[in-house]
């Protein structure tokens, strides 16, 4: 089978399609999902808060138990804040980001 190459700014045309019958998608363009309905603020912050909590637990590479454990939180909140079903309070968010920037003191301290 030969290679093909191209010169700069040439463009390969597509076999068996012609222009007009090819899908015009704009990738900038927001694509609504009727399937998927939009998120309220709360629910918003509920999930960006869920990704900073996961986040800081994947960071110190533990289990939520051993997590939790650790850090002295109770699991099932843990999950709840993870899974986002429950938002964790400003005081939660201060204390993950101390376990973010300093793990092994904070589990020294609280131990």
């Amino acid at each position: 089978m030969a290679t093909v190459r191209y010169k700069r700014g040439e463009r390969k045309k597509a076999s068996g399609f012609s222009e007009a019958k090819k899908p015009r998608f704009d990738a900038r363009e927001p694509v609504l999902d009727a399937d998927a309905p939009e998120l309220t603020d709360e629910q918003l912050a509920r999930a960006k808060a869920a990704r900073f909590v996961k986040s800081v637990r994947a960071q110190t590479e533990l289990s939520q138990e051993a997590f939790a454990t650790r850090y002295r939180i109770n699991v099932a909140r843990l999950r709840d804040w993870e899974q986002g079903r429950s938002m964790p309070d400003s005081a939660i968010i201060a204390y993950f980001k101390m376990i973010r920037q300093e793990p092994e003191m904070v589990a020294k301290v609280v131990a």
